[in-house]
C-alpha cells in the first residue's frame, strides 16, 4: 500500500503540487486580509481620534473668538482686592459671599474695541462657512452678538445661504 501511495505522488507530482500551492496560497492570501482589515481598524481608529482632536481645537479657538466677539479680551485679577479679603478675621466664616465678591469686583474684563468686535465676527462667520460643525454655533453667537447690525445682517445672510 506503501508504494501505491509513492507512485500516486509520482505520478501526479505535478498536479499535487499545483493543489499544494493553491492551498498556501490561499491561506497567504487570507492571512493578507485579515492583516490589511486590522491595520485598516487600526487607521479609522487614529483618524477619528484625529478629528476630534481637530475638533476640539476648533471648538476652542471658536470660543475664544466669540469672546472677543463679544467685546472681551481676556481677564484681569485684582490681587489688592484678594490680599483686602485675606486681612479680614472671620474670612472663613464668609468664604461664600467672599467668593462671589471676589468674583464681581477682583475679576476685571479687558475690553476690546467695536471694530475688533466686527472683524472677529466676520471672522467666525468665516470659519463657520469653512467648517459647518460650527454652523448653529455661529449662527447662535452672532444673533447675541453686541455688534454693528449691518455686521450682524449680514454675517446672518452669508451663514443662511
Amino acid at each position: 500500500m506503501e508504494k501505491s501511495i509513492l507512485e500516486f505522488i509520482i505520478c501526479n507530482a505535478d498536479e499535487l503540487s499545483k493543489i499544494v500551492i493553491a492551498f498556501f496560497g490561499s491561506i497567504t492570501a487570507i492571512i493578507a486580509v485579515l492583516t490589511y482589515k486590522s491595520k485598516s481598524k487600526v487607521e479609522n481608529s487614529l483618524i477619528e481620534k484625529n478629528e476630534a482632536e481637530i475638533d476640539i481645537k476648533l471648538i476652542k479657538q471658536f470660543s475664544e473668538l466669540i469672546n472677543i466677539a463679544n467685546g472681551r479680551n481676556g481677564y484681569l485679577l485684582s490681587e489688592n482686592a484678594i490680599s483686602k479679603y485675606f486681612e479680614l478675621d472671620n474670612i472663613k466664616e464668609y468664604s461664600n459671599e467672599i467668593n462671589k465678591e471676589l468674583e464681581n469686583l477682583a475679576i476685571l474684563t479687558l475690553p476690546v474695541g467695536k471694530a475688533t468686535q466686527n472683524a472677529t465676527a466676520i471672522a467666525l462667520t468665516d470659519f463657520a462657512l469653512k467648517n459647518s460643525l460650527l454652523m448653529e454655533a455661529t449662527i447662535n453667537g452672532i444673533n447675541e452678538l453686541p455688534i454693528d447690525e449691518q455686521v450682524k445682517t449680514n454675517c446672518l445672510a452669508r451663514l443662511n445661504t
